[in-house]
């Protein structure tokens, strides 16, 4: 009895060996560390760069346990990002916090002037007076006017400037008017989101050669016809289409330099455009894709009273497929540089350099105008047009 005892745990023994035997080839291919591979490099392409800057978005809502009013808390923030030196997150959080003490209408009528306040404030700290004059006249209107409101719209209007702005003034003021005249002024109910903006919706005085006398820009959506195809059929609508004059002032009178309607980053939606106001080696230029069916981007300064201009179109053929992965290159028909046909390598080298002049340092300065406006100076809450108007003398 013994012996077969013995026989079974010998034969069971044998049994469980060759097992492990088995499955050591497994545990020694689950437990070997991974060999060492190269993940595959995407193919380059040349792409023009995207302009850098979202549209900017209100503060964030408070949590419910910080039981704050909206625009209490949007304050809060603008305040510690000014304690932080971030001025354009300030910017954006004064104006969620008066935008939303008007519409929840929960704030005293002091504190929203102290609010519209500090905001021009912190524009007039930037050297962007009108903007801070456009803040204290939504002020006058929309909070209780007082004595600091109105001498704060006294002393931005107090200086004329140098005599030969203050000539082009009075031209750019009847040029403005012209304008309003014919499209009207843009505004927005409250609560309104107006995809193509009727009439000047913006007006600003930029010195592009640093010479001491302003050139005039001004944006107003204008109805134009818009052709688009869709299943294979081609329809044509009318819509607002946003347009750019810029005017420079020289003998004697306000000259018309430019004209060009507002397009969008080919391939991409038109939820929004937008136009950039940059200073780039000394001048301030203006850029903003033109609206054709092409890509093309565009940049313009003005030089001793006259326009100088990079333009840069990729000539899209109109059979071309593409959605918004497509490479503009890939498709492109033919490249040129201020209406001069160039070759590719040079459309990409000069583009390029012109885009880093404008994207390169940190420190550049940028204003981003967007279409439509934002809604705090598309309600109304800031009267942009206006002050502009009273800067000009009318």
């Amino acid at each position: 009895m013994k012996k077969i005892i013995a026989l079974c745990a010998l034969l069971l023994s044998a049994l469980l060996l060759s097992s492990c035997f088995a499955v050591l080839p497994l545990l020694r291919s689950v437990l070997r560390p991974p060999e060492a591979t190269v993940a595959p490099t995407p193919r380059q392409t040349a792409e023009p760069t995207q302009k850098p800057a979202p549209r900017p978005t209100a503060e964030p809502a408070p949590d419910a346990s910080q039981d704050l009013p909206l625009y209490r808390f949007n304050a809060n923030r603008a305040e510690e990002h000014l304690r932080n030196g971030e001025t354009e997150e300030a910017i954006l959080a004064y104006e969620a916090a008066i935008r939303y003490a008007i519409l929840e209408n929960n704030c005293p009528q002091q504190e929203l002037a102290e609010l519209y306040l500090t905001l021009s404030r912190v524009y007039e700290d930037e050297g962007r007076d009108v903007r801070a004059l456009a803040v204290l006249l939504g002020a006058k209107e929309r909070a209780d006017e007082s004595r600091e409101i109105a001498d704060g719209i006294a002393c931005l209007l107090a200086d004329d400037g140098a005599p030969a702005n203050r000539a082009a003034k009075s031209a750019y003021l009847s040029v403005l008017r012209s304008l309003i005249s014919a499209h009207g002024q843009y505004a927005a109910a409250e609560g309104e989101w107006v995809d193509y903006p009727l009439g000047v919706f913006h007006a600003q005085l930029v010195d592009c050669d640093a010479d001491g006398v302003d050139e005039l820009l001004c944006i107003y959506g204008t109805p134009r016809p818009y052709t688009y195809e869709y299943d294979g059929e081609t329809y044509e609508e009318v819509r607002n289409i946003p347009c750019v004059e810029l005017y420079a002032y020289r003998d004697g009178e306000a000259a018309l330099l430019l004209q060009e309607c507002v397009g969008y980053y080919f391939a991409q939606s038109d939820d929004y455009k937008e136009v950039l106001v940059c200073r780039a080696d000394g001048d301030i230029w203006i850029n903003f894709y033109l609206d054709t069916a092409d890509f093309c981007d565009a940049f313009y300064t003005v030089r001793e009273g006259n326009l100088v201009s990079r333009v840069y179109r990729a000539r899209i053929p109109e059979d071309a497929g593409f959605d918004v992965d497509t490479s503009v290159y890939d498709v492109a028909g033919s490249f040129e540089i201020d209406g001069t046909q160039v070759s590719r390598e040079v459309f990409e080298l000069q583009h390029e350099a012109m885009q880093d002049r404008f994207y390169g340092p940190e420190e550049q300065t940028y204003e981003w105008i967007y279409i439509p406006p934002d809604e705090f100076w598309a309600w109304g809450y800031g009267k942009y047009v206006d002050a502009l108007l009273l800067t000009l003398g009318g």
